[in-house]
């Protein structure tokens, strides 16, 4: 549900406290599944802020954890929008002696940010965008040296993507076509 209406296939009614197709969603269901991603879908991830900047992230630097993108997520400051310090995490886990612990810590430990950054990072999966790949990570903390390999949550651009697509801009009355550029 939360995916739909994010990327508009479906509108709420607070009256009736009812959600409805869109038009946006009547076209995207009408597009055959036989045409592979549909373009449609691909538009309306484009058009949604936070993909574009988890997509511009993943330009800039290829390979990020779910706390390296929801540290730079765009809540930054805004109560409620919290992301885990990494390096914390990864010194515990390192530490931790249990595998059942380790696997708990790592689908549990995050703040709402993160949170966020790995949901649409498996959206942008889905569409063939990114791909999850495990990565070393090595960190300092109180001089001390940690490091532990965190499956499963991290991604990489696995196609560029250079799309048109319909953006919010702050200074527009409404939505216009803005051109990405992620190569």
């Amino acid at each position: 549900m939360r995916w739909a209406h994010a990327l508009g296939f479906i509108t709420y009614d607070s009256g009736s406290d009812t959600f409805f197709l869109s038009p946006l969603g009547q076209q995207y269901i009408n597009t055959p599944a036989s045409a592979g991603i549909n373009s449609v879908l691909e538009d309306a991830l484009l058009s949604y802020p936070p993909a574009v900047r988890v997509l511009r992230l993943l330009a800039a630097h290829t390979h990020l954890t779910k706390f390296e993108i929801g540290r730079q997520f765009g809540f930054v400051g805004e109560n409620g929008f919290t992301s885990l310090p990494q390096d914390l995490l990864v010194r515990d886990l390192q530490r931790e002696p249990s595998a059942a612990i380790r696997s708990q810590m790592l689908s549990n430990s995050d703040g709402t940010s993160d949170k966020y950054a790995r949901m649409i990072s498996g959206w942008l999966e889905q569409v063939g965008w990114v791909e999850i790949v495990a990565k070393v990570v090595s960190v300092t903390v109180a001089g001390q040296p940690y490091s532990y390999e965190i499956p499963h949550v991290l991604t990489s651009i696995v196609r560029r993507v250079q799309i048109q697509h319909f953006a919010f801009d702050p200074f527009y009355q409404g939505v216009r076509v803005l051109p990405v550029s992620l190569v």
